[in-house]
C-alpha cells in the first residue's frame, strides 16, 4: 500500500488538508475503514481524529495508541486500512517500525507536529 510524506515547507494546515483529501479517497471505498492513529502527542492525535471524523462513514473505526511499543500489537489486532504514524514516537523512528512490517496491507501517512520534520 502507499505512504504519504509531505515536503518540509508544508504548513500544518496544508498537511491536515492533504490528509483529509487522502481520507476522503478511502472513505469512498465500499469496505469498512479501520484507522489507527499512532502519536505520542495525545493532543495531536485527538486533533487529527477531530479533523477527519466529518469526512468518514459512520461505521469507521478509529483507534489511537500513544506508545511506540503499542503500535505493532495494535496493527496486528486492528488490521487497519489506514495508519497515521508520527515520524518520531518516544525518540524512536516510524521508519524503523515500518521496516518490521515487510508485507503491509494498509496505507501509511507519516505525520509530525515538529517543525523539524514538517
Amino acid at each position: 500500500m502507499g505512504s504519504a510524506i509531505y515536503p518540509s515547507n508544508s504548513t500544518g494546515q496544508e498537511m491536515a488538508s492533504h490528509s483529509i483529501c487522502f481520507v476522503r479517497s478511502f472513505a469512498l471505498s465500499p469496505h469498512k475503514m479501520q484507522i489507527l492513529i499512532a502519536d505520542d502527542e495525545i493532543r495531536s492525535a485527538l486533533l487529527l481524529r477531530k479533523l477527519m471524523e466529518p469526512y468518514l462513514p459512520n461505521d469507521t473505526q478509529i483507534e489511537m495508541v500513544h506508545g511506540y511499543h503499542e503500535i505493532l500489537p495494535a496493527i496486528r489486532h486492528q488490521c487497519p486500512t489506514l495508519l497515521f504514524l508520527d515520524v518520531l514516537i518516544q525518540g524512536l523512528s516510524a521508519f524503523d517500525l515500518l521496516d518490521q512490517i515487510p508485507e503491509r496491507s494498509f496505507s501509511t501517512v507519516i505525520t509530525s507536529a515538529s517543525s523539524q520534520y514538517a
